[in-house]
């Protein structure tokens, strides 16, 4: 660990530390190693704008709490895809969203591609407009990608000075979202959450990560929800560990998950995992 390292949490870091030996003790396998591997990937500057547009419409739609088995099998059946048209902006931007909410939201006539789980309409209409910003980024730099290319958002955390530089080109990217009109992924959680999905050294911090971020210390815990500074602070922490052990933030965040129980989590450690989490404060 670099002199800039010291800047993290000690104390926090040793509980980390033991929280990830716990679970590697109890990890389910092959499982948990593939996922580990599926979030070591790095970026991929050549993926195309159907492929950022179908991730957007993806992390939307499994936003907001919805029940994520029922989400899961609207995707594994290709509903997705047919109702977005290939995830082609182009084509997703000519859409109007209104005609899509009385074809698919709960038509009747349309019982195999009723997208009411989604549970909040206008979910549909922040998709469209998604298709339509990636146009607007396109004509202007090229793709997504290339645009995030030019934010200067480094691919690997490493050093405190890394992080620092992240943060940087990360509200600048929020900027330039919003002023394009970007919506959704201009919100702070939100675009953390896409960036991890892309690869990038970070993670989203929805309710789980931040309740196991308090009740490691990081954080204190809010009578209602916690501000943004907090989930930045937990993200930054989440950030310096990844940088001090050499791992991604996205394999730290799998831990925060498993420890918090998150339903989708639960399957990568054994059942008996749940019964040692006191040790580790809660």
């Amino acid at each position: 660990m670099d002199a800039q390292m010291r800047y993290g949490n000690d104390v926090i870091f040793r509980t980390i530390d033991k929280m990830a030996e716990r679970i590697h003790q109890y990890a389910v396998e092959p499982e948990f190693a593939q996922e580990i591997r599926r979030r070591e990937a790095e970026p991929s500057f050549d993926l195309d704008d159907d492929a950022i547009l179908k991730r957007m419409i993806l992390l939307i739609a499994f936003s907001q709490q919805v029940r994520s088995a029922i989400i899961s099998d609207i995707v594994h059946r290709g509903v997705f895809e047919r109702v977005f048209l290939s995830f082609c902006p182009a084509d997703v931007a000519t859409i109007d969203p209104k005609q899509l909410r009385e074809l698919y939201w709960d038509n009747p006539s349309k019982p195999n591609e009723r997208l009411a789980p989604l549970r909040f309409p206008g979910k549909l209409t922040s998709m469209v407009e998604c298709a339509k910003s990636l146009q607007q980024i396109a004509s202007r730099h090229g793709s997504f990608m290339r645009f995030l290319q030019l934010q200067q958002l480094p691919i690997r955390i490493r050093s405190r000075t890394d992080a620092d530089q992240f943060w940087i080109a990360f509200e600048k990217t929020r900027l330039q979202l919003t002023a394009i009109g970007t919506p959704f992924f201009n919100k702070f959680t939100s675009l953390c959450h896409l960036l991890q999905y892309l690869g990038f050294d970070c993670a989203k911090p929805d309710s789980v990560v931040m309740d196991v971020g308090a009740r490691l210390g990081i954080v204190a815990k809010p009578a209602t929800t916690f501000p943004e500074a907090d989930r930045r602070t937990v993200v930054q922490t989440m950030q310096l560990y990844s940088a001090a052990k050499g791992i991604r933030t996205g394999v730290v965040d799998l831990y925060f998950l498993i420890h918090g129980g998150q339903t989708d989590a639960q399957k990568y450690v054994t059942p008996a995992y749940y019964g040692e989490v006191g040790s580790l404060g809660g």
